[in-house]
């Protein structure tokens, strides 16, 4: 009964699509803009092919806002994104959408949001409201119009005494603002809950790392450069202050002798690997690999292929087995 009556919903839907005709206040086919342009709008449910339906709950806010450029602004619950969008008749395409990762409340819609945004291939306006249709009608969001959101989001310095052209991109690109304040929270928040003898460690450490972000100015993708160094200092700071639960603890027993601690953080803003040796602590991030997962900073890499893995530790290679 649940397939049949979301068959009806998707086919009244295709129908709709097929035989829509825009209102009256909705530029034409051909005409200067497409009828979504410079509109804004915030959802109300996401109806799966299973007949789930899922609605945001108090307080948790999705936005989308298409932009006469071509520009898609995001709000998906705690995080803000940016992307662009395509539309062709009533045939819509969103780009890859770059979003902070911030940890949402428990029970946010914002992954399946964002993951459908991905699949979106059409869309209708009927009745004031407007609904997206993923591939193969895996699900249908329904959205009503809304207050446009602001097109930037001011970072936690001032834009108007700005010293370096990084500070200037970030002024300008709300992915990276929103990034700044994120960090800028959670770095308050390590100076509260630290004890003070570390403070001063923590400010050479943020003073190192503003020093590093601003070098970004030499790369030849500036944005994608220091949105990484604010998604890696995020996610350090995302562990030191306890924003994130500890996960369980892995075991690696390796041919040096060495018991290998692990603690796996995939939910960081990037994903990330603290390892705990005899001697210290090690804070790792995940590296694009061919095979398995592959965690490294500067000295130290572990690599890991299923039940085994290599660990490198200032050049010197262990092989090691899960426990």
């Amino acid at each position: 009964m649940k397939l049949l009556k979301y068959s009806i919903f998707a086919t009244t839907l295709a129908a709709a699509i097929n035989a829509f005709a825009a209102p009256a206040n909705a530029p034409l086919s051909g005409a200067s803009e497409p009828a979504l342009a410079a509109t804004t709008w915030q959802l109300i449910e996401i109806q799966s092919m299973d007949d789930q339906v899922y609605k945001p709950i108090e307080g948790e806010l999705h936005t989308l806002q298409f932009e006469l450029d071509g520009q898609l602004l995001v709000q998906a619950d705690c995080n803000r994104g940016t992307g662009s969008w395509q539309q062709d008749a009533n045939s819509i395409t969103f780009s890859p959408i770059a979003t902070t990762r911030a940890m949402c409340k428990p029970g946010s819609l914002d992954s399946r949001f964002l993951q459908n945004l991905s699949f979106t291939r059409s869309f209708i306006l009927q009745d004031g409201l407007l609904y997206l249709a993923t591939m193969a009608d895996g699900a249908i969001l329904k959205f009503m119009p809304a207050a446009p959101l602001a097109s930037t989001i001011a970072p936690s310095f001032d834009c108007e005494d700005v010293q370096t052209s990084v500070e200037v991109s970030i002024c300008q690109e709300s992915v990276l603002a929103a990034l700044d304040l994120q960090l800028e929270e959670l770095y308050q928040l390590a100076m509260q809950r630290l004890p003070a003898q570390d403070h001063i460690l923590l400010e050479a450490t943020q003073s190192d790392w503003l020093n590093g972000r601003n070098e970004c100015w030499k790369e030849s993708e500036v944005t994608q450069c220091v949105q990484s160094q604010y998604e890696l200092r995020v996610s350090e700071l995302q562990i030191k202050t306890g924003e994130l639960s500890a996960p369980e603890a892995t075991t690696f027993q390796c041919d040096s002798g060495q018991t290998l601690e692990l603690y796996f953080y995939n939910e960081a803003a990037h994903p990330a690997l603290v390892l705990n040796n005899p001697n210290r602590e090690i804070l790792l991030y995940l590296e694009i690999s061919a095979s398995g997962a592959r965690y490294a900073n500067e000295h130290t890499e572990f690599w890991e292929r299923g039940n085994e893995a290599t660990y490198t530790n200032f050049e010197r290679t262990t092989k090691c087995r899960r426990l």
